[in-house]
This record gives C-alpha cells, structure tokens and sequence, in this order.
C-alpha cells in the first residue's frame, strides 16, 4: 500500500499538512529551522498544541 496515495480523514493529518519546503531552509541549520517552522504552525493554529504529527514522510 502507498501511503502518499491514500486518503485522509476528516481531522487526520498527512505527510505535507505544513508544505514545507527544505529548500528554504538555511545551509546546516535544517533542525533548527524544522523546530521554527513547527513553532510558528502552533503559534498561528495550523497545529494544535499537543497535536501528534505524522510517523512516517513522504
């Protein structure tokens, strides 16, 4: 089963819910730059305090 190609219900939370792009991320700071990207998601609602992210990526 590819888990990239399955649906979601409603309230579960996928791989890319965030839209990150690496790209954007400074050279060597990756870490860094994931754990302010998760800050701000909780900050501006976009992840619930407390809130399980994905096990697994795409």
């Amino acid at each position: 089963m590819d888990r990239a190609k399955t649906s979601l219900s409603e309230g579960s939370i996928g791989s890319d819910f965030l839209q990150l792009d690496v790209r954007e991320a400074p050279p060597g700071g990756l870490a860094d730059w994931l754990a302010g990207q998760l800050r701000a998601a909780i900050a501006d609602g976009r992840l619930p305090v407390g809130g399980r992210l994905p096990a697994s990526r795409v």
